[in-house]
């Protein structure tokens, strides 16, 4: 059933012009990271989403209340980890553009757990992370991460000051496998955060946002990264607008793994009588957004209609698999826009997640069990239908005797905006 309290937005969330329109729509569904314990009775809600012909955002083209889409976060969540290579040169790209003599006091905005912030710490740099989840504030504090367990936004952005002054670098991620109701693309109001995020940095602070790229999402084909959490979806034009209009210029852009779908922005306060930063120092001027490729309408209808080539292909072959036994590989947010969209859960018989922490429970709105990938080698299977697709090949190489009955959904060649 669909959930009535959602209303359609009827201005841009970033620049508040009224000229936006309704662009993609996907099946509703319920929300991703609602997996239970038990089985339950989800809501869904639409998935549709409209795009600003002024500042060219992509987004969510209703509002769900905070309190429904992250109530699992708020409750609990659980504690994240990054690869150790990853992280190191996370550290060593922002300190690098930080191009200081003197290690920086960093802030980070969602700190999770503290894991990225201890590596900042084992660098030299002073370090503060603003967590609104109690239990993972709390692990972090165990891990010597001084961490403020709350929401940030301006109040809390005046009390950081004046307990700990200006941050000299300020971090905002959302790359950590869990969702998060304080980063920028999450919520409602990201203008009024962008202000927020200036007044903390000190004048020659550095900004560093990691988001995913919209870009990139529609080059790679990855519509499954569409659902409720996801406020805004940033393209660098759309990212460059929102910060512009605060006060902070674009000063470099790393699109980093080309089979990632994120990029991470980084930005300095524009040109003042008492800031370093020089406006030769800014990349992009945000220039009209009409002109942008990803401000044209044919660029989404294009890649909705590869969307939809993918499922009927996918659901072709699904079908020469009728009254066999079928799994799907994977249980994540991702997991859920993929199932719903591609009408996957009538074929499955069950989930099988390699994080042990979904083991045990049921998947959103279709209540499939989550098991174990030990299950793949005890109960009579026919075919493994890989759902984390960007995985597919570290998964086939955990599981060489299973390659013959994996098949790849999202598998059909990728679409192309350029």
């Amino acid at each position: 059933m669909t959930d009535v309290r959602c209303l359609p937005i009827k201005a841009c969330r970033s620049c508040g012009s009224s000229d936006i329109a309704p662009i993609l729509s996907f099946s509703p569904t319920a929300l991703c990271e609602s997996y239970s314990t038990e089985p339950s009775e989800d809501d869904c809600y639409p998935l549709e989403l409209s795009l600003c012909s002024i500042c060219c955002l992509l987004q969510a083209n209703h509002v769900i209340p905070d309190g429904e889409v992250f109530r699992h976060y708020y409750r609990n969540s659980l504690s994240i980890s990054r690869d150790s290579r990853y992280i190191d040169d996370y550290v060593t790209d922002v300190i690098f553009r930080w191009n200081e003599t003197r290690n920086p006091f960093v802030v980070q905005i969602g700190s999770h757990d503290g894991g990225l912030l201890a590596s900042f710490k084992e660098a030299g740099c002073r370090v503060l992370g603003v967590e609104s989840n109690k239990w993972l504030a709390q692990i972090g504090v165990s891990k010597g991460i001084e961490t403020k367990p709350v929401h940030f936004g301006p109040t809390i952005t005046r009390a950081l000051i004046e307990e700990y002054g200006y941050a000299d670098v300020v971090l905002i991620d959302n790359s950590f496998g869990s969702q998060h109701p304080d980063h920028i693309a999450n919520i409602q109001k990201p203008a009024t955060y962008a202000a927020a995020v200036f007044d903390l940095l000190a004048e020659d602070g550095l900004l560093a946002v990691q988001t995913n790229d919209i870009k990139k999402m529609l080059n790679g084909g990855v519509f499954d990264l569409f659902y409720h959490e996801h406020c805004s979806y940033f393209s660098q034009n759309s990212i460059c607008k929102l910060f512009v209009s605060v006060g902070l210029g674009l000063v470099d852009v790393d699109t980093m793994d080309k089979n990632s779908a994120a990029s991470r922005f980084f930005f300095k306060k524009l040109d003042r009588p008492d800031s370093k930063t020089n406006n030769s120092q800014i990349i992009m001027n945000c220039g009209e957004s009409r002109t942008d490729r990803l401000c044209q309408l044919k660029v989404y209808k294009t890649f909705r209609a590869q969307v939809e080539k993918k499922k009927i292909s996918l659901l072709s072959e699904l079908d020469r698999y009728a009254g066999r036994h079928i799994v799907g590989y994977g249980a994540s947010a991702s997991s859920t826009t993929l199932i719903y969209e591609f009408e996957l859960a009538d074929y499955l018989d069950f989930l099988v997640d390699d994080n042990p922490d979904r083991v045990g429970t049921y998947s959103p709105g279709w209540n499939l069990p989550v098991k174990g990938v030990d299950s793949l080698y005890e109960e009579e299977i026919d075919l493994i239908l890989i759902l984390a697709w960007r995985y597919a090949e570290i998964i086939k190489s955990k599981h060489p005797m299973l390659q013959s009955k994996m098949l790849v959904a999202n598998e059909a060649s990728a679409y192309h905006s350029e």
